[in-house]
């Protein structure tokens, strides 16, 4: 048992590290072909039952697929609508190994283990990073694969075990400890196909019946559902989504074929026993067969009411607030159709990154450190699709567009160096100790910084010129403000010792960086709506073009909102 326990631990170890290496690679991974390639291969409910039905049967675990469709999920490759069938093909894929034998690919993933580590030190340059992160990726799949192998195998001489034979004979007739059994069995080794093939193992040596292991099954499927459910508890969001859409489809299947047996049993109705008996196949073949029907049975009911499950999962399991804003607003991997129209985009979601700044300055005041990093990681993912949509837009560009992508590309640069200062400023300032006059001085800063943005943000929000001279005053010099600050602060010696002095005097820096920023943020602002009215008025009707004739999807990720000029 000793040596079990270890393989497990070891299992388990090597099943979560590559869980997580596969999860931040793909991240890595992430551009706009590649969003465009994975919609198009998961574009249709069959095309991602397909590809689940491959996978399910190469990686023999619903419980591996799960966290891999959530690795593609917080990668933004695939919405939960997309990533369902995907599980649903998967289950059926496990199945279809009952019936033609398990597919050991243990070797294959060794195999990618030695040449994923070979890749990783052969592409060691900056120009073949991604190729790195592909292979990084790979490496962490096969990790994954491995170590699920290894719990199976660790697995396999609790069936020598007397006990263990004992009490399968202890089972007697019941119907009710098969399917505790099957849900425990299957709790431990991860691997409802496991526990399938050892339950017809039984049947066929006369140690259960064929009413119990089909009860036994509906078990095994029960127990993948409550280890997911307790490996994925921490999840939240769309994640969460995908990990209990698979949790009820077993739920579901038992729903559905243990009523039935035991109809059959206890009223005397020939149901899925006799046909079992009477379709001429060999005994395991029949009850893989069985195995391969409850799952088919099942992925057909759920692919049917999938749009229902969808509404369902996000009632029960909303998106986070952080989720939503790290998803883009206006941007979609579309807008390349038009540049003009794409430019508009581009513009409309820099403006409304100016408000998730603000938002960090709420988390400050809220004294939310935690909140204060979700917002940070949200706020790099849409500057990442930024940044990657007017690279893209750069080859496209001509005469007049190309002086409007240099404007954007500009005020990209300041929104990256701002965003960088302000997550700065919140850093120090949590730090600050609390419940100190020096939390009244830096909230002082906090509000001042806000102030400055808000009116930024009322300025364009209103597209008046006549506000530009005011706003522009207001974005003057502060360095003459903030000495006089930062010296008041220091001449009170009660409350300063040696290391809080450094920060104020970091924090001080931090907001004069912070001020000089906004200020040409705004100057670059004003530039821009000095541009040709005659091209944004014709952007603007591209865009609206593009919202009218884009398909539902793409159309959804503008989110709605208004496009014409001002909005």
């Amino acid at each position: 048992m000793v040596t079990i326990l270890g393989n497990l631990a070891g299992a388990l170890g090597l099943f979560f590290m590559g869980g997580r290496l596969l999860t931040e690679h793909l991240k890595m991974l992430t551009n706009r072909r590649l969003r465009l390639n994975a919609a198009r291969w998961t574009s249709t409910r069959l095309k991602g039952f397909v590809w689940g039905l491959v996978a399910g049967a190469i990686m023999q675990s619903t419980a591996a697929l799960t966290l891999v469709v959530v690795s593609l999920l917080k990668s933004d490759l695939i919405s939960p609508k997309r990533g369902f069938p995907i599980l649903l093909g998967c289950n059926v894929g496990g199945a279809l190994l009952v019936l033609i034998v398990m597919l050991d690919v243990k070797l294959t993933a060794l195999y990618i283990l030695g040449i994923a580590q070979i890749v990783t030190l052969v592409v060691a340059r900056d120009k073949v990073s991604r190729y790195r992160a592909m292979a990084t990726a790979c490496f962490g799949l096969a990790l994954m694969v491995l170590g699920s192998f290894m719990i199976r195998e660790s697995m396999v001489p609790l069936a020598t075990y007397p006990w263990f034979q004992e009490a399968m004979e202890w089972v007697g007739d019941s119907l009710i400890l098969p399917l505790v059994v099957g849900a425990l069995l299957t709790l431990v080794t991860q691997s409802s196909v496991l526990v399938m093939v050892t339950g017809i193992a039984m049947a066929m040596a006369d140690l259960l019946s064929i009413e119990q292991v089909l009860i036994f099954y509906c078990g095994a499927c029960l127990g993948a559902s409550l280890g997911l459910y307790l490996l994925t508890m921490t999840f939240t969001g769309h994640a969460r989504q995908v990990a209990m859409y698979q949790v009820l489809y077993n739920v579901v299947l038992n729903a559905i074929f243990v009523p039935l047996v035991y109809v059959e049993v206890y009223f005397d109705v020939p149901l899925i026993a006799a046909a079992v008996q009477a379709n001429g196949l060999s005994l395991h073949q029949s009850l893989a067969m069985f195995a391969i029907f409850s799952e088919a049975l099942t992925a057909a009911l759920q692919l049917t009411t999938l749009d229902l499950a969808v509404r369902w999962t996000e009632r029960w399991w909303p998106p986070t607030e952080i989720e939503a804003l790290a998803k883009p607003q206006f941007i979609h991997d579309r807008a390349l159709d038009d540049v003009e129209a794409a430019l508009r985009l581009v513009d409309l979601e820099q403006r409304h990154l100016l408000e998730m700044l603000s938002r960090y300055l709420d988390a400050v005041r809220c004294g939310s450190d935690t909140k204060s990093n979700q917002l940070r990681e949200a706020a790099n993912h849409r500057l990442g699709r930024l940044e990657e949509l007017l690279g893209d837009l750069g080859a496209h560009c001509v005469d007049r567009e190309m002086d409007v992508h240099n404007s954007l590309m500009t005020r990209q640069k300041l929104l990256t160096w701002l965003e960088e200062q302000v997550i700065g400023l919140c850093e120090v300032l949590h730090t600050l100790p609390p419940r100190s006059s020096l939390n009244t001085w830096s909230m002082v800063l906090v509000e001042g910084i806000d102030v400055v943005l808000l009116v930024l943000i009322d300025t364009l929000e209103s597209d008046d010129a006549s506000a530009w001279p005011s706003t522009t005053q207001l974005m003057g010099e502060r360095t003459k403000e903030l000495r006089k600050f930062r010296d008041t602060v220091l001449k009170d010696e009660s409350i300063l010792v040696p290391d809080t002095r450094t920060k104020v005097l970091k924090l001080v820096s931090i907001t004069e960086h912070v001020f000089l920023l906004i200020s040409q943020l705004t100057h670059e602002y004003r530039q821009a709506s000095r541009v040709d009215e005659m091209f944004l008025e014709h952007a603007d009707m591209a865009l609206y073009q593009m919202r009218h004739e884009a398909p539902r999807e793409d159309r959804d990720s503008v989110g709605g909102l208004a496009l014409t000029r001002g909005a």
